[in-house]
């Protein structure tokens, strides 16, 4: 009689986790450059369906997911940040040349980036890769001209063009058949890749310091071509990376705004402030010029 099978029961599981993810603090960071070490572990293609949504009401919306997580050896000390890529809403302004086509290019960007980082290694795409990562819906005429295309076709268009990123950087693009796809973001045996992120809190505008995260805390920027040389590299062995920390407008440490002056007067050196956060408390700045904590 064959044995049956155990089918797995909704309870108690190693899957459940009784606390919130840890998120990567100033401390965490390498205190020469103030960039953070970590990999990625995972690009994922998720959907969801909201009344709610301002842009896109009722209808089922794509968004893809890249989880970078710290090297520490042990689970529970895990620092974890994510970046999040959502459809932009397909019009007259959001077309090549409109006023608003930058929330497109700051998602293809991004896109572009990892996958530069990862997978090129320094060579240029192919023109089947180009077409294998472009959106397939065509909302713009051969003469610039918007034409117009139903969301659900928009959110569509983006669910493919996520779910070709995933498979890219997994290695599944032009895989043989019965050959196992290898993701470019582990080593030939399997381990993740280690790599160096630029996190911060705050960029500084011509109109003072501007929030990266919503509320302050360590992420990446919205255009990771608005740092030089972007805000992802390999870690490559016994050399420095080549991203830096721009000292003049970049800060991995919080800072006094006019709306934090409001409702803090614990003022550290050089203009920064210690802010209750996430990660349970900030340290003031005692170096302005590098940014750091230390």
């Amino acid at each position: 009689m064959a044995e049956e099978v155990k089918r797995k029961r909704r309870g108690v599981t190693n899957d459940l986790k009784e606390t919130s993810n840890l998120r990567f603090h100033e401390k965490d960071a390498d205190p020469n450059t103030g960039l953070f070490l970590g990999h990625l572990e995972k690009a994922e293609v998720l959907w969801s369906q909201s009344d709610d949504d301002k842009q896109f009401p009722g209808l089922k919306k794509p968004r893809l997911t890249f989880s970078f997580v710290s090297n520490h050896a042990k689970p529970k000390e895990r620092r974890h940040v994510e970046l999040t890529l959502f459809p932009v809403p397909s019009n007259v302004e959001t077309i090549p040349g409109g006023k608003s086509a930058f929330q497109v290019d700051q998602i293809l960007k991004w896109c572009k980036h990892i996958v530069d980082v990862f997978v090129l290694n320094g060579r240029e795409l192919t023109e089947d890769e180009e077409y294998f990562l472009g959106l397939p819906f065509e909302d713009f005429n051969e003469d610039g001209n918007y034409v117009q295309v139903e969301p659900q076709e928009v959110l569509d268009g983006y669910g493919e063009m996520f779910n070709n990123v995933v498979q890219f950087l997994e290695g599944r693009y032009g895989l043989k058949e019965g050959e196992t796809p290898k993701p470019y973001y582990k080593t030939a045996d399997g381990k993740f890749k280690s790599v160096w992120m630029k996190l911060l809190r705050y960029i500084r505008k011509s109109n003072g310091w501007d929030k990266v995260g919503q509320s302050g805390e360590l992420a990446f920027v919205k255009n990771p071509s608005s740092c030089p040389g972007g805000v992802l590299e390999l870690q490559q062995p016994n050399s420095n990376p080549v991203i830096k920390l721009d000292n003049s407008r970049e800060t991995i440490i919080p800072v006094v705004t006019e709306k934090s002056k409001e409702n803090s007067s614990n003022v550290g050196t050089n203009g920064f402030v210690t802010i209750n956060d996430a990660n349970g408390g900030g340290d003031s700045a005692t170096n302005f010029n590098m940014g750091l904590p230390f």
